[in-house]
């Protein structure tokens, strides 16, 4: 990480207490959120990398075609297991890293991409949820 020029862009999701079911659509709302500020900054945003969520080919298959629906485009979506693919484990140690920042206000990993971090925005799920209406 120290070594290339590396974009975070953070969607952090208040549940507030309720139970978000994982499915593809409730999954594809939460990416395609994210994904609509990448692409204003990368308009030219055609591929993407992510880690392996579902493991049945038709939950792909939805996921995938409600993120393209969602972003109004077409978007090569490729899936892959973070344990084997250094850049999907780049992305969970991000991830735990917020998590952790947000349950127990951890600071230990301000530092080390604190400086990285381009977007940042805390979200209720009821707010996304009314969002996707």
């Amino acid at each position: 990480m120290a070594q290339r020029e590396i974009e975070i862009f953070l969607l952090t999701i208040d549940t507030e207490g309720r139970k978000v079911a994982d499915n593809p659509e409730n999954y594809s709302l939460i990416i395609a959120k994210l994904l609509s500020v990448v692409r204003r900054k990368n308009l030219q945003l055609k591929h993407i990398i992510i880690d392996r969520h579902f493991t049945w080919t038709s939950q792909i298959e939805r996921f995938n075609h409600l993120v393209c629906r969602k972003l109004g485009g077409e978007l090569f979506i490729e899936h892959v297991d973070s344990q084997q693919n250094s850049v999907v484990s780049l992305a969970d140690f991000v991830a735990g890293a917020v998590r952790e920042y947000y349950e127990d206000k951890n600071e230990i990993w301000k530092p080390l991409i604190g400086k990285r971090i381009v977007y940042e925005k805390k979200v209720s799920w009821r707010e996304l949820r009314q969002q996707k209406r």
